[in-house]
């Protein structure tokens, strides 16, 4: 993932010198005609968008980085996607102010109408990312019923009481690495691959513990916990008398 910021944030700094070297390479400036490239601030505008570049790629450096080492993961895999979103709105609005004159009035109304609808499709990608931030973060629901252990959310799964073969408590977390999930501070959920246990599903909210860990035939094993020690030593207590009338 640090590969891919720094490379990504490179890139975005290199676009935003081309921009200034190059100014065909804005986007609808090299369909102009001759008469309306002159009555446009080009200099302005590629200037504008060199800056916006190089804060969108040093961001994407060393934001994502920051968060990493406050074991905010989640957060630092989203923020480059926030980034481009936000700067990409931003030079679309400020662009209005170097390329209004260089309209006729008709050909002006069409482009505040297309970049009406720009904003509201940057308004719908960002109101989605932190929609489905905010429901990441929630903590997964565990329910017993049925005779099923069932872990509701994303990444949730559900387990057959009669296909478990044993349930531990553990009192810390194994150090691993997670291949396929979510870490965000205190919260990790999805597929990880932990020393000692290998590959394995997490619904953890404490880094404290206790935890339970559940193998089961069939299934890589799930290692998970409740809000509190007491709810999660009571989960932990029922499992293991469901698991005995088996």
């Amino acid at each position: 993932m640090a590969v891919f910021n720094i490379t990504m944030g490179l890139f975005l700094m290199l676009t935003g010198w081309a921009v200034v070297k190059f100014p065909l390479l804005i986007a609808g400036y090299n369909t102009m005609s001759k008469e309306q490239r002159e009555k446009t601030d080009i200099k302005g505008a590629s200037r504008m968008m060199r800056k916006t570049f190089v804060l969108m790629g040093f961001g994407i450096i060393l934001i994502p980085y920051l968060l990493q080492i406050a074991d905010c993961r989640t957060a630092a895999e989203l923020m480059p996607m926030a980034i481009i979103l936000s700067g990409v709105a931003y030079m679309l609005f400020r662009s209005r102010k170097y390329t209004k004159a260089a309209c006729s009035p008709d050909t002006a109304t069409g482009n505040n109408k297309k970049r009406t609808n720009t904003y509201y499709i940057l308004a719908l990608l960002t109101l989605s990312f932190i929609v489905f931030f905010a429901y990441s973060l929630r903590p997964a629901q565990i329910s017993t019923e049925n005779e099923t252990l069932k872990i509701s959310g994303i990444y949730g799964t559900t387990l057959s009481i009669k296909t478990i073969e044993s349930v531990t408590l553990i009192e810390s977390l194994p150090s691993g690495w997670r291949t396929n999930g979510i870490a965000a501070g205190a919260i990790r959920k999805g597929h990880f691959n932990l020393k000692g246990t290998g590959k394995c599903l997490l619904f953890t909210q404490s880094t404290d513990g206790p935890f339970i860990c559940i193998t089961s035939s069939g299934s890589v094993p799930v290692i998970l916990d409740k809000k509190t020690p007491e709810q999660t030593r009571e989960l932990y207590e029922k499992l293991k008398e469901k698991l005995h009338r088996h």
